[in-house]
Order: structure tokens, then C-alpha cells, then sequence
């Protein structure tokens, strides 16, 4: 695999009839996925993957970058294709009632770049766009943690200018306790 592939709308399609992320879990909506996130490992269920365009680890080859750097030079090479991925998504958007992209984990990789702006933009230029922060619940037992994921989400909800809900994950190991 090269570092870039081209994003093949025939590849996509052919995963999207397959009815991989057919629906979502616990719904009985129908919801397309898209995984952002070149670090990781796959999601199952996810119809178009950053990892069938981009080869993370050869972006790290190819460019002597770190795991950090990689991973934003792999979005940028990814946004330079996304158009592909708008075309796709419009002409299947009548099969889906929810289209859900996962961003890497790193969020400065996706939020303050100029890669991640154009993603954002371009749903939401075309679809009804939310924006979900989620907040790692057993980690903000301290107050200052808390308050600075609530910056955060705060920060991302004015640079995209975007509804934004905070969804508060792993809620049953969080310690309840006042």
C-alpha cells in the first residue's frame, strides 16, 4: 500500500451494500459510519476507513515523523480526498438516516487543524452536523479536570460554531461518592 490510495467511491459503495454499519447499536436507526482515526485499531461496522486511503505507518516512514505528527499529516492526506467522501455520502444519503465519524483521540489533532476544519465544514455545509465531546466520566473526579474538559468543549464549540453535545462515557465505573 502506498501512503496515499486513492479513495475509490467503488470501494466504499461496495462496503456500504455489504451493510457494514447498516445500523447503529441500540437503534433501530440506520447509520453509515466513517472512522478518522489512522492510529488505531478498526471499528467494526464502519463504511469508509481513513486506513484504506492513508498508511499510517508509512506516513511515519516516509516523513520521519512521530506517532503525533503522523497522525496529522494522515488526516491531511485524507482531507485532500474528502470531497470523494462528500460525494459518496450525498449519494447515499437516502439510505442512512445518521452518518457518525470518529475523530482520532488525540483532538488537537482534529480540532485545530486546518484538516479537521475541513471535514467539520464540509458536513456541515451539506447535513444537519453535531458535534459530540466525549468526556472521559472516571477522570473527572477532580474538579479542575472537569472544569477543563468544560473549557474544551467550550473552546470546540466556538470554533465550529456547531451544536455540541458532551456525552459523559463509562458512567457505571465512575465513582459516585460525593
Amino acid at each position: 500500500m502506498h501512503v496515499l490510495e486513492d479513495l475509490t467511491q467503488d470501494r466504499v459503495t461496495r462496503r456500504v451494500r455489504a451493510g457494514h454499519g447498516g445500523h447503529l447499536a441500540c437503534s433501530a436507526r440506520r447509520g453509515l459510519g466513517a472512522d478518522s482515526r489512522c492510529a488505531g485499531g478498526r471499528v467494526a461496522g464502519c463504511n469508509i476507513d481513513i486506513r484504506d486511503t492513508v498508511d499510517y505507518k508509512g506516513v511515519m516512514r516516509e516523513y520521519k515523523l512521530g506517532p503525533n505528527g503522523a497522525i496529522v499529516t494522515s488526516l491531511n492526506l485524507f482531507a485532500t480526498q474528502f470531497a470523494e467522501v462528500m460525494k459518496i455520502l450525498e449519494k447515499r444519503a437516502a439510505d442512512f438516516d445518521h452518518v457518525i465519524v470518529d475523530t482520532p483521540g488525540q483532538i488537537e489533532a482534529f480540532t485545530w487543524s486546518a484538516s479537521g476544519q475541513l471535514i467539520a465544514e464540509s458536513l456541515a455545509s451539506t447535513f444537519a452536523t453535531n458535534v459530540v465531546y466525549v468526556v472521559d466520566t472516571p477522570r473527572m473526579a477532580a474538579p479542575a479536570t472537569f472544569m477543563s474538559n468544560m473549557v474544551y468543549a467550550c473552546s470546540i464549540l466556538h470554533k465550529y460554531r456547531l451544536p455540541l453535545t458532551a456525552a459523559f462515557n463509562k458512567c457505571d465505573v465512575a465513582d459516585h461518592k460525593p
